[in-house]
C-alpha cells in the first residue's frame, strides 16, 4: 500500500507540474489576483478545446483509481472516496487559482468540472472492477503463463485507451464533412496520412506488432486447426472496430489498410504461438543462443528507420547549417522537461511521447542478449539501457539542430527511459524463462 500511495502522490505532483508549464511566473497583487479568479467564466468548447477538456478528465480518472487503491483497503471504500474526492477539489481548484499566476495558461470553470467528473469515474471504475485490476497486477507480480496473459490483457486495454484518444466524439454530420475535406477519411488511405513511403511503412509496422498480442493470447487459450483463421478474423474485428471509431472522433484518422494490418499482426501472432509450439523442446530450448546474432542483424534496420523517421533521411553535410545559425538556436532552446509539450495539442504531445518511448525502446529491447551472461550483468544491464537510449537521442537531437529541424531536449530523457522500459519488459521475461 505504501507503494501505491506513494504512485498517487507523484501523480499528483506531475500533474500540478504539467499544469503549470511553462512556468513563467507573473506576480499579482493580492486583489488583482482575486479580482481574476472572480471573474473565470466558461469558454466555448470548440472542437479543440473539446479534445483539451476530455484529456483534463481522462488525466485525473487514473489518478482517482489510483489513490482508490492506496486508500481503500486502511480507510474503507466509502472514506476512501471522500479522501480521493476532497483531494481531487483542492488539486483542481489550487491549480486554477495558481494558473492565475502563470500565463499563458487559460483560467476557466471548464477544467476543475472536467477534473472532478474524470474523478468520480475514477472513482466509479475502481468500485466496479477494482478488485479485478488488483487481481490482474498480483497475476503480473508472479513469473508464469498467468503473467503472460495478465500483460497481454492489460496491453491491449493501454492500446485501446491511446489510439482513441482523446475521446473527442463529433457532435454533428458536419463535423465528419470537415474531417473529410481535411483528409482525415479514406476507404484505403487516408490522406492526411500521405508523409512518404516510410512512415507508411513504419506506421502499418507500428500496427501490425501492437495487434501481435490479440493473436497470442488467443492462441495460448485455443488449440486447433481453426486458431490462425480465428485470430485473422479477430484481428480484423478489432481493426474495423477502431476504425468505425475513427470516424466519429474529431481528432482520429480512418482508413481501411489499418484494418488490414491489424488483421495481419494477429494472424502473425497466432502463428508465432502455433511454430513454437510446434518445434521439439531441443529446437526450442536452442533459440535463445541465436538472439546475440538476431539483435545485430536488427541493428542496421532499426537505425536506418530511426533516422529516417526523426531526420528525414541521413544527415549529409548538403543539410548542416552554418555555426553562427546553429550556436543561436542553441542558444534559445528550453531545457525544462517538456516545455515544448505545453505548446503541442494533448494528442500530439501524446503521440509524440509514445512514438519516442517506442523507438528508443527498441534500443533497449535489441541490448537485452548482450546484458544477461553468467558475470550478472543484469546488475548493470539497466544502466546501460539509460545510456544507449539517452545517448541515441542525445545523437539524433544535435543533428535535427544542425539540419535546422525541431528540438526537444525533453527527448534524451525519454530516449533514456523508453530504452530502459524495453529492456525491463523483455529481459523480465527472459529470466523467467532461464535465459540469464
Amino acid at each position: 500500500m505504501r507503494a501505491l500511495t506513494l504512485a498517487w502522490i507523484g501523480y499528483a505532483l506531475a500533474i500540478l507540474y504539467a499544469s503549470l508549464i511553462p512556468f513563467d511566473l507573473q506576480p499579482l497583487a493580492p486583489a488583482e489576483a482575486l479580482a481574476r479568479l472572480a471573474d473565470i467564466g466558461w469558454l466555448t468548447l470548440t472542437p479543440g478545446r473539446r479534445a483539451d477538456w476530455i484529456a483534463n478528465l481522462l488525466l485525473y480518472l487514473p489518478w482517482a483509481a489510483l489513490g482508490m487503491a492506496a486508500s481503500a483497503p486502511r480507510l474503507g471504500t466509502t472514506r476512501a472516496a471522500l479522501l480521493v474526492a476532497l483531494a481531487a477539489t483542492l488539486l483542481a481548484l489550487g491549480i486554477e487559482a495558481l494558473q492565475v499566476y502563470f500565463p499563458p495558461r487559460t483560467v476557466s470553470l471548464n477544467d476543475p468540472v472536467a477534473e472532478l467528473l474524470g474523478t468520480a469515474l475514477g472513482v466509479l471504475l475502481w468500485t466496479l472492477v477494482g478488485h479485478r485490476l488488483a487481481r490482474l497486477g498480483a497475476r503480473l507480480r508472479h513469473p508464469g503463463a498467468g503473467a503472460v496473459d495478465a500483460a497481454l490483457g492489460l496491453f491491449l486495454l493501454a492500446y485501446l485507451g491511446f489510439v482513441l484518444f482523446p475521446f473527442d466524439l463529433v457532435l454533428g454530420v458536419d463535423e465528419i464533412l470537415d474531417k473529410a475535406a481535411a483528409g482525415r477519411l479514406g476507404w484505403l488511405w487516408a490522406p492526411v496520412s500521405d508523409q512518404g513511403a516510410v512512415w507508411a511503412l513504419a506506421r502499418s509496422l507500428a500496427e501490425i506488432l501492437t495487434a501481435l498480442p490479440l493473436g497470442i493470447l488467443l492462441a495460448r487459450h485455443r488449440r486447433g486447426p481453426g486458431t490462425h483463421a480465428a485470430a485473422v478474423v479477430l484481428g480484423l474485428a478489432l481493426g474495423l472496430a477502431i476504425e468505425l471509431v475513427q470516424v466519429l472522433l474529431v481528432s482520429g484518422v480512418s482508413q481501411g489498410v489499418s484494418v488490414l494490418t491489424r488483421a495481419l499482426g494477429a494472424g502473425l501472432g497466432a502463428g508465432l504461438v502455433i511454430t513454437l509450439r510446434g518445434l521439439a523442446p531441443a529446437t526450442r530450448a536452442a533459440l535463445p543462443r541465436h538472439a546475440r546474432w538476431a539483435s545485430l542483424a536488427l541493428l542496421g534496420p532499426y537505425l536506418l528507420l530511426l533516422v529516417e523517421l526523426q531526420l528525414g533521411g541521413l544527415p549529409t553535410p548538403d543539410r548542416w547549417r552554418n555555426p553562427e545559425t546553429i550556436l543561436t538556436d542553441l542558444q534559445q532552446l528550453r531545457f525544462l522537461p517538456f516545455y515544448y509539450h505545453y505548446y503541442s495539442s494533448e494528442s500530439g504531445a501524446l503521440v509524440s511521447l509514445v512514438l519516442n518511448l517506442g523507438l528508443y525502446g527498441m534500443a533497449g529491447v535489441l541490448l537485452v542478449p548482450w546484458t544477461s551472461d553468467r558475470w550478472g550483468a543484469y546488475t548493470w544491464g539497466g544502466w546501460v539501457a539509460v545510456i544507449v537510449g539517452g545517448g541515441l537521442a542525445f545523437a539524433v537531437e544535435g543533428l535535427r539542430l544542425v539540419m535546422g529541424l525541431g528540438v526537444d531536449p525533453t527527448n534524451v530523457w525519454v530516449g533514456g527511459g523508453g530504452a530502459w522500459i524495453g529492456w525491463g519488459v523483455v529481459r523480465a521475461r527472459w529470466v523467467r524463462d532461464g535465459r540469464g
